[in-house]
């Protein structure tokens, strides 16, 4: 019996463990089949801090966290004496001992985003990059339901020149030193753009200036007449419009042309040069051509640039060519008073410029005339019951047609040019008047007849009488204006040198 009884209350007591051990495996392993689940956290809510030159960036990011998670953070300009908040997202260069360090340990087209403690930064070693950071964070690190805690990010941009090298110097020691010229194309304008790409293609920007700038060993010429005797040697009679010329001689390289648009493609070519060449360029000379599409303007005293203080710079003409780039040759064959009707004295037909316009060939004719056909202060001029319509019409017609023979695929733009305005220097209401009554109408049907488009001054005029200060010129700076609305007129439709090849 002893021996029964014990046995019993040893099973007893084991029957009690492993209930004991069952319970505390249900309490640390809740049954599959639990309707509670473990709440997820709440996502970490960002504000914003921004160094003082990327407002606008802050703002932007703002904008867009608000309409993802229905919460405007705060956006707040950073300040080292002010507390920050507790998780936010800072933008730039802020000395808070790891903004501005993320900034200065890139260079200057990299970007990026990383966590550090409980901030997130978006940097970059210029503003550009850290607006391009900004636009990375957003497309990339706002998830679903707050910012992403897995951001980091480095944009490493590649520099093609980075490294090199001209007859032994480094490209960034290099100079650069172009040409005087009256022409529509400057070189002037041909070095800020050489300018731009080594800032963004060999991670410097080289000084430039005129053929009076004291000479340095290691220089790029562009154009002939720079005072150097390594392009001196050369003049642009010496080449055709298209026609090129690159040397480079020692740490000097001279780039000479026809003119400052052969010369940017001349430009062109020494750098693909230099690329082919594992960016190590030694002594050697080539000659190139490039498609340049040659765009004549055709016109009076507007065109020529009446009222510039600057005839070489404040023109449409000037304006255009800087507007179209280097793929296109602008000429300026305005002449100051000059009328459309042949019998006129000062008809454009009578000319030197109607000639030379027709000599250049042009592939792009822009005729920009009429206004001096309603002057009423030349009564030869009367259209009341004369002829002149009839000589109008033949006369546009016959100067078309001479474009249309040095070149069968001239594309010819016919403006519809402005009324006068309120001037004490013209008659101005009688001007307008005759303009309205017959100008308009024959350029808009001549256009029609002959199958080209216009360029309709008129109607942008009417809101834009501040451009023609005089009433009826535009002065200086409003040049760029008018030719901004004949680019946007003619920019879609244009020929390029695609067409022409």
């Amino acid at each position: 019996m002893k021996k029964t009884a014990a046995l019993l209350i040893a099973l007893l007591l084991a029957a009690f463990a492993l209930v004991s051990c069952g319970d505390a495996q249900t309490d640390e392993n809740p049954a599959s089949g639990s309707s509670e689940a473990i709440p997820e956290p709440e996502p970490v809510e960002y504000d914003i801090v921004y160094y003082r030159f990327y407002a606008d960036e802050a703002d932007m990011l703002a904008a867009e966290m608000e309409s993802r998670y229905g919460r405007a953070p705060q956006v707040i300009k950073f300040d080292q004496n002010k507390t920050m908040p507790e998780h936010a997202v800072y933008l730039g260069e802020v000395t808070d001992g790891t903004g501005s360090e993320l900034c200065k340990s890139v260079k200057k087209r990299d970007y990026g985003v990383k966590t550090e403690g409980e901030n997130i930064y978006v940097y970059g070693g210029s503003k550009e990059a850290v607006k391009q950071g900004v636009e990375y964070f957003i497309g990339n690190c706002l998830a679903e339901k707050g910012v992403s805690e897995r951001c980091d990010y480095l944009y490493e941009y590649v520099y093609i020149l980075e490294g090199a090298t001209v007859g032994g110097a480094p490209l960034t020691q290099f100079e650069i030193v172009y040409s005087p010229t009256d022409n529509e194309a400057k070189y002037q304008n041909v070095a800020a753009k050489i300018k731009s790409y080594f800032d963004k293609n060999a991670d410097f920007t080289p000084r430039t200036g005129g053929k009076g700038k004291q000479e340095t060993e290691c220089e790029i010429l562009l154009g002939c007449d720079t005072g150097r005797e390594t392009s001196d040697k050369y003049h642009e009679a010496d080449y055709d419009y298209d026609q090129y010329h690159v040397e480079i001689s020692g740490t000097k390289v001279a780039i000479t042309g026809g003119n400052a648009c052969a010369v940017w493609h001349g430009f062109a070519a020494f750098t693909e040069y230099l690329i082919s060449h594992g960016n190590a360029a030694e002594d050697v000379e080539f000659d190139g051509t490039c498609t340049l599409v040659k765009v004549a303007c055709v016109g009076d005293s507007i065109t020529i640039g009446i009222n510039s203080s600057d005839p070489y710079v404040y023109t449409y003409p000037n304006y255009l060519q800087e507007m179209l780039g280097y793929d296109y040759l602008v000429k300026n064959y305005g002449a100051s008073g000059y009328s459309v009707v042949y019998t006129d004295d000062y008809a454009y037909s009578k000319h030197p410029f109607y000639r030379q316009s027709q000599t250049f060939c042009p592939d792009v004719v822009i005729w920009m005339l009429g206004t001096n056909d309603g002057n009423p202060g030349q009564a030869y001029k009367e259209w009341e019951g004369t002829n002149r319509r009839e000589k109008y019409i033949k006369s546009a017609d016959d100067m078309f047609a001479a474009y249309e023979n040095v070149n069968p695929d001239v594309q010819i733009f016919v403006c519809i040019p402005a009324p006068l305005f309120e001037s004490t220097v013209w008659p101005w209401e009688a001007w307008t008047e005759r303009i309205e009554k017959y100008v308009l109408d024959l350029n808009r049907e001549l256009a029609e007849k002959h199958g080209y488009r216009t360029i309709d001054i008129y109607s942008w005029s009417l809101d834009n009488q501040s451009v023609f200060p005089d009433g009826l010129h535009p002065k200086d700076a409003t040049y760029e204006k008018y030719a901004r609305r004949v680019y946007d007129e003619i920019a879609d439709y244009i020929k390029t040198p695609e067409d022409i090849k």
